[in-house]
């Protein structure tokens, strides 16, 4: 196992990988794959928070898979939709939350007069912030808030006698499967 120290500004970071050859998988390229991966993560939890789909509402699995294809789908689209506005004003972060919050202004509207420069306008104005904070965000004082300092640096060890036979075993049946 090879163990990678990435270090983004204040934030320091250990990775670790099988890719033992620094030529076909090298330090800056197992950070930037870790960055893809965490945007993944917030795209999950973008879909489960914001667009409020941490359980399907169907009672069988072919509707319930059929609904997170729906789910995914809206998902897409309006990030499409948020994205493809974004970049006509040279920005590459949307906010998911506030373009699904302007597409149910939008809808909701009363016939007549709809809101301002339309919808596509609207999502112009999806965007995260990208302005310099001089101090953190303040965050809630939750009393049952876990505040866990994050990991170090991960202490090495040898295997012992009986991890390297459970090794072993486990890529043999690996091989035979």
């Amino acid at each position: 196992m090879r163990l990678i120290h990435v270090t983004d500004g204040s934030k320091s970071q250990w990775l670790l990988t099988n890719v033992m050859n620094r030529r076909h998988l090298s330090n800056s390229q197992a950070a930037e794959l870790y960055s893809l991966r965490w945007k993944v993560e917030v795209g999950f939890r973008s879909l489960k928070q914001t667009m409020s789909r941490r359980k399907m509402f169907s009672t069988s699995a072919g509707n319930a898979k059929a609904e997170l294809d729906w789910a995914m789908i809206g998902f897409w689209l309006l990030a499409l939709l948020a994205v493809d506005e974004a970049s006509t004003k040279n920005k590459d972060r949307v906010s998911i939350a506030t373009a699904l919050r302007k597409v149910r202004c939008w809808m909701r509207h009363e016939i007549g007069r709809p809101p301002a420069g339309g919808l596509l306008g609207q999502l112009k104005k999806a965007l995260v912030d990208d302005h310099e904070r001089l101090c953190l965000k303040a965050s809630h004082n939750w009393p049952h808030k876990k505040r866990q300092k994050p990991p170090g640096k991960p202490k090495l060890r040898m295997p012992t006698e009986l991890e390297l036979i459970i090794i072993i075993e486990l890529l043999d049946a690996n091989v035979a499967a």
